[in-house]
């Protein structure tokens, strides 16, 4: 999607060894790993606190152009290399790797591209994966953000997957920081944009929603001074914070009541209507209120931004199946395990506790017949106390029986639930017990922050 030429005429770069020995109108692959890179791809180098990739110079010996760091020890490696490659050494390569696929974006989204971008409190991973798998069903020219590589480096990796004829590429933009949605979208710079919600995370740094709001809500600001005339903006009308938002012409809305996307959910299904027309969907793969939200909205945008048929949407949607880690159903031991290790906040994790035990309702089973692990909540601030607190009153005003508290807030969380929960400070110190307590019981639920690794767990042999 961008030129060999194209590179060489960015800014910043500081240096040239050696000369292109291939066509400066191809587009080439570019790569960031000398442990996957191919032949014929650029080799882009990113200097870490330890790790210097220009020491492994061996590893690119059919690379065109590599770039990297100038720097006085990567100039001296480049000298002594016999590498028959253009090297450019620039001034600061996370910048230069920026400006490569900032190029990438514009050129996508000027020869009529979608460029999807996601950001929100709760709910952008899932709603991404959703998204991309309802338009893989009918279109194989769709790249998305892998993993959870959603920040100053992941995102430009990400637009980089970019190839000529692609029609859909969807970002995921996560920020901890003020200031950094903004980051992401001048580097990206979307044409279709979606904030899912507004709540209580990263309050370490943002210290109340408000400043969530500020944040995240940026990408609305970001698509209202994009030039396409095709751009989209799809609006939690529900949300406390986005349904503040004005209605620009390129708004749609959406929620329980909206007239541009009608969303209706429930613990097991979703009833979309979008003009006149109604659609029931469901999916057994999904726990929870809040992903057949996630699961409507993903099927409205598709609606709205393709031709494609009905039946191929309504069957896609129906087909999703959450990836590792989130919201995932699996089993061990025997267990029925419920697993959602990937990250916590206040509301994600109100919404997965309802979602499970509407679900084990439903299958009649009863609280007492369930386990529920609980880990941290990070990065919430002077009120963390607080927010595990009232987290252990919800947990008892639900009913839940069987609590296990992970972590440094075990203490505090256990204020609120009444002094009940079983209290650890690690799962590595819960592992020695984990097969004897889940074998007491008929399904588990699994949620807490990355740190807490309490996906371990079920990783013990």
């Amino acid at each position: 999607m961008i030129t060999y030429n194209e590179i060489l005429n960015l800014q910043g770069i500081e240096i040239k060894h050696g000369e292109l020995n291939v066509s400066g109108d191809e587009c080439p692959v570019v790569s960031t790993d000398t442990r996957t890179i191919n032949s014929g791809e650029v080799f882009l180098g990113i200097d870490g606190e330890r790790f210097r990739p220009m020491r492994f110079l061996s590893k690119l010996d059919d690379c065109p152009l590599i770039i990297y760091n100038y720097t006085e020890e990567n100039e001296e490696l480049v000298r002594k290399s016999n590498l028959s490659s253009l090297f450019l050494g620039v001034k600061d390569s996370i910048k230069f790797l920026q400006d490569i696929s900032s190029k990438v974006a514009e050129k996508f989204v000027n020869s009529g591209g979608k460029l999807i971008a996601i950001s929100g409190s709760n709910g952008k991973t899932t709603t991404k994966e959703m998204l991309f798998h309802i338009l893989k069903s009918f279109e194989e020219r769709v790249v998305c953000t892998q993993k959870n590589n959603n920040n100053h480096i992941g995102v430009p990796l990400s637009l980089l997957q970019i190839r000529p004829g692609e029609k859909y590429c969807i970002l995921e933009l996560g920020s901890n920081h003020p200031g950094e949605i903004k980051v992401l979208c001048d580097i990206a710079r979307p044409n279709i944009g979606i904030t899912t919600n507004i709540g209580d995370t990263h309050l370490e740094f943002f210290n109340n929603r408000k400043n969530v709001f500020k944040e995240e809500g940026y990408l609305f600001t970001a698509i209202s001074s994009s030039e396409d005339q095709a751009k989209l903006f799809f609006k939690n009308e529900d949300d406390e914070f986005l349904g503040t938002l004005p209605n620009d012409d390129f708004v749609v809305n959406y929620g329980e009541s909206s007239e541009g996307i009608e969303i209706k959910r429930s613990f097991n299904e979703v009833k979309v209507k979008i003009g006149e027309v109604s659609y029931t969907l469901k999916n057994k793969n999904i726990t929870g209120e809040h992903n057949f939200l996630n699961l409507g909205l993903s099927f409205g945008i598709s609606k709205m931004i393709s031709t494609v048929g009905d039946n191929v949407l309504i069957e896609a949607s129906q087909s999703f199946v959450p990836t590792t880690n989130r919201s995932q159903w699996i089993s061990y031991e025997g267990v029925d395990i419920f697993l959602d290790a990937y990250n916590a906040n206040p509301s994600s994790m109100q919404a997965a506790i309802l979602g499970f035990k509407h679900d084990s309702i439903s299958k009649n089973i009863s609280l007492e017949e369930v386990l529920l692990i609980l880990g941290d909540m990070n990065e919430l601030g002077q009120g963390a106390a607080t927010h595990h607190e009232e987290l252990g009153k919800f947990c008892k005003a639900q009913g839940c029986k069987n609590i296990v508290f992970v972590g440094n807030h075990s203490k505090n969380f256990n204020r609120g639930f009444g002094g009940n929960a079983v209290e650890v400070n690690s799962s590595k110190e819960f592992s020695k017990e984990f097969k004897r307590e889940l074998s007491k019981y008929k399904r588990a639920f699994l949620k807490g922050s990355r740190s807490l690794q309490l996906e371990s767990l079920v990783d013990i042999n």
